[in-house]
């Protein structure tokens, strides 16, 4: 006998996210705010209905929303998304009280453990950073995306933000990196190899 029902409901995250970037917990209090249509945007989040009109392109509302958003149509639709309807983007299957504790015993102590790790991940390589000075600790950041965009910049990106020439910032790159790989700095990241 299946004692529960599990829910699954599909939606638009690059959506949401967006929304939520925007101060806004849910589509319903964005919408309000802005005095839009509740409507026609869940249908988009909820993939019930395609952003794209007959001949292709966006619908006014898509784009109207996206201005709202400050973002372009392309930012919140994957290609598979832009031309996805689904009937229905919930689904429930019922489960037994073991198969329920074997999904939950897989999933939130593995979720619980990647966290964990990245956690501890984190806290090492950021402890490597104490024996750098703080422009090597700036270049190697930009250089390999730990700053906050979390991109890696070019060798050009980085000496133009650091008005030095492309050679100089390589040199303390090579310096900083030499730094790194003494092993008294590497010993706490031998873990995460």
């Amino acid at each position: 006998m299946n004692e529960y029902q599990i829910e699954i409901k599909v939606k638009n995250a690059l959506i949401l996210n967006k929304i939520k970037a925007k101060g806004y917990e849910t589509v319903g209090a964005f919408c309000a705010a802005y005095k839009i249509s509740t409507t026609a945007i869940g249908e988009i989040v909820n993939f019930k209905r395609s952003p794209l009109n007959k001949l292709g392109q966006f619908r006014d509302f898509v784009i109207k929303f996206c201005q709202l958003l400050d973002c372009l149509p392309e930012d919140i639709f994957t290609n598979t998304q832009i031309t996805l309807e689904i009937e229905s983007n919930k689904r429930a299957i019922q489960v037994n009280e073991a198969e329920l504790q074997l999904q939950l015993d897989n999933i939130v102590p593995k979720l619980l453990e990647d966290q964990r790790l990245d956690d501890e991940r984190n806290i090492a390589i950021e402890s490597i950073f104490k024996f750098l000075t703080p422009r090597e600790e700036k270049i190697i950041r930009e250089r390999f995306g730990l700053c906050e965009d979390g991109e890696a910049k070019t060798l050009a990106k980085v000496a133009k933000h650091f008005n030095l020439s492309r050679n100089r910032i390589r040199a303390i790159e090579v310096v900083a990196l030499r730094k790194l790989r003494h092993q008294r700095v590497t010993y706490n990241l031998r873990d995460f190899a």
